[in-house]
């Protein structure tokens, strides 16, 4: 009886032995969450000023990560961001294969997991998983299939149908354990889920003892072939980019006007300085330059409109000091004198960058983009001349576009003033109802001719209730 006992325990212990060897399938949620600490987001600047964005993970020992070469091919400075938010810095190249398009980089961190390899091929049909930035959202997680193992150019390539986009090359390509078999490396441009990525075994190969190349020292390769896509800044990024420094612009305009005016008119106490806004729009425009300039497209309609947004930012930003010499020689003086309208005249006339315009056709597709039409304020796509006024005339009121009911300034002779705003006032409601535009309002002004209309402003610091009687021949007649 014993025996039998004894035998019978051996076999469960055996049983768990082997049961507790085999490799075990996860569940979705559990691949991402044994993987997500050990993958990284690479932002890479190269030596021409543009910025890309690609995937890395922690490999073979602490501080060392595996990537696709051509992410950080070229490269001036590489960043690696996790998950969590912690940005560490990556100092250089230990090794790479370019043909195999696989690269060793090391990354200033420690003590955090790495990610197991697979030797084994997987499997046509097997599952499959990637972690990555695609068009720049990083830590995205998709499944699909391996969908065929090739030869490609004499090299093992695995062809899988998640969905990947530039920003996931370099990124690993995941079985259902968790174990990382490849690199995700190239794309077929005009394919659908055409997706392909080196075997993990290739970055494997590579020397992890090497001494760090500083990026400096590091030339850039030759480029992929044609029917490759490599990591890039996606065109919504670049186009999000495009509405902070249009807006920043139309900031730069409106203060500019409204500044002169009152300084002008001796008004609003502007004499005795420069208002707060001119260093606030000043100091955004610096800002909006920065972030703008290393952004990168591969769509050479969105290059053209970016250098053009580069150069009228940097000449706002570099003329607009100018702009403050006026107005403190005008303040001097008490008035726009000779010397004062010297010094305005050499403002405005280094601001010719209209004729610096991209062509009509650029402008055109640039325009098209649903993120500018949704972000950009209506006021300033007016004023940018992304899109036309609806109301087709000028009521005479200059605002800024995060704060349109915000009257920065009424010029003179206009509807605006005929009806009764003045400058500094923030209009409330017109006709009991509140507007977020002053296009809105003027379609409003427009629908209700020959009638008299009540609106409420802030004056001073007081409500104020204002008639705005507008004409029945509004506004083709002369305010």
């Amino acid at each position: 009886m014993k025996l039998n006992r004894i035998y019978v325990i051996l076999v469960f212990l055996i049983a768990s032995v082997i049961s507790n060897g085999r490799s075990q399938s996860l569940s979705p949620e559990d691949v991402y969450k044994k993987v997500l600490p050990s993958v990284m987001t690479l932002l890479v600047r190269t030596g021409d000023g543009s910025t890309s964005i690609g995937t890395g993970f922690l490999a073979i020992k602490d501080g060392v990560a595996v990537t696709a070469w051509h992410v950080v091919k070229g490269a001036t400075s590489v960043h690696a961001k996790f998950s969590n938010g912690e940005l560490f810095e990556c100092s250089g190249l230990i090794d790479k294969d370019e043909k195999r398009d696989v690269a060793l980089i090391r990354v200033k961190v420690f003590g955090r997991p790495l990610l197991e390899a697979t030797k084994a091929d997987p499997a046509v049909g097997a599952k499959a998983f990637l972690v990555g930035a695609p068009k720049g959202l990083e830590f995205t997680f998709t499944d699909g299939l391996i969908s065929q193992l090739r030869d490609v150019e004499g090299m093992k390539q695995y062809q899988f149908s998640c969905d990947a986009s530039p920003g996931n090359s370099g990124g690993p390509l995941l079985n259902s354990e968790g174990l990382v078999s490849g690199v995700v490396s190239w794309r077929l441009r005009d394919g659908t889920n055409l997706n392909f990525a080196v075997p993990i075994g290739y970055a494997l190969g590579l020397d992890s003892t090497l001494p760090t190349q500083p990026w400096a020292s590091v030339g850039p390769s030759t480029e992929p072939p044609q029917s490759r896509e490599a990591a890039t800044v996606s065109d919504d990024v670049m186009d999000r980019a495009f509405c902070e420094a249009i807006v920043s612009l139309v900031e730069f305009a409106v203060a500019s006007d409204s500044i002169r005016v009152n300084v002008a008119q001796r008004s609003n106490g502007y004499k005795e300085g420069l208002p707060p806004y001119y260093f606030a729009v000043l100091e955004r425009g610096k800002r909006t330059l920065a972030k703008l300039k290393p952004v990168s497209s591969g769509d050479s309609n969105r290059q053209e409109f970016h250098q053009f947004l580069v150069r009228a930012l940097e000449t706002w930003i570099s003329d607009f000091p100018q702009l403050g010499e006026a107005i403190r020689l005008a303040r001097v003086h008490n008035g726009w004198t000779a010397e004062a309208n010297e010094a305005l005249a050499k403002y405005v006339g280094g601001l010719s960058i209209s004729q610096e315009m991209p062509s009509a056709d650029v402008l055109k597709k640039v325009y098209a983009s649903p993120i500018l039409l949704k972000v950009v304020p209506i006021d300033a796509q007016v004023g940018f001349g992304i899109v036309k006024s609806q109301s087709g005339f000028t009521l005479g009121i200059s605002s800024f576009p995060e704060n349109p009911m915000g009257v920065m300034n009424v010029l003179k002779d206009s509807w605006a003033l005929r009806l009764g705003f003045r400058t500094n006032d923030v209009i409330l409601t017109v006709d009991g109802q509140s507007f977020e535009s002053i296009e809105q309002i003027k379609m409003h002004l427009l629908q209700n001719k020959g009638k008299k209309l009540k609106a409420v402003v802030r004056r001073e610091g007081n409500e104020k209730r204002i008639d705005l009687n507008i004409p029945a021949d509004f506004p083709n007649g002369k305010p």
